[in-house]
């Protein structure tokens, strides 16, 4: 059948694989940064605290006045914790998603 090792070596071959490819799917911590003031769109209603997309990526997010904002509407970033962002509802505030 198969050596002891060509089975280690693929069981570790396997493990960098899932490893690789969950850190692809990670934020940079610094990305909170890059987002300020872009437009992004409620995924989750915030009530206060929801999800949104922004730059295709989900975002933990929360209402700054601590209002409802439901799914579709456009808002805007105004400060970034760690990977949790702050919103405000942008005018003109239903999007056609």
């Amino acid at each position: 059948m198969f050596s002891v090792a060509a089975l280690i070596g693929l069981g570790l071959a396997l493990i960098l694989i899932a490893f690789a490819l969950l850190l692809r799917h990670r934020k940079a911590a610094a990305g909170g940064m890059e987002v300020m003031r872009r437009i992004a769109y409620v995924e989750q209603a915030l009530d206060p605290e929801g999800a949104v997309i922004v730059g295709g990526e989900l975002w933990c997010a929360r209402a700054r006045t601590g209002q409802r904002i439901t799914r579709g509407t456009r808002v805007r970033i105004v400060a970034a914790s760690g990977h949790w962002l702050e919103v405000e509802e942008c005018a003109g505030a239903l999007s056609s998603l």
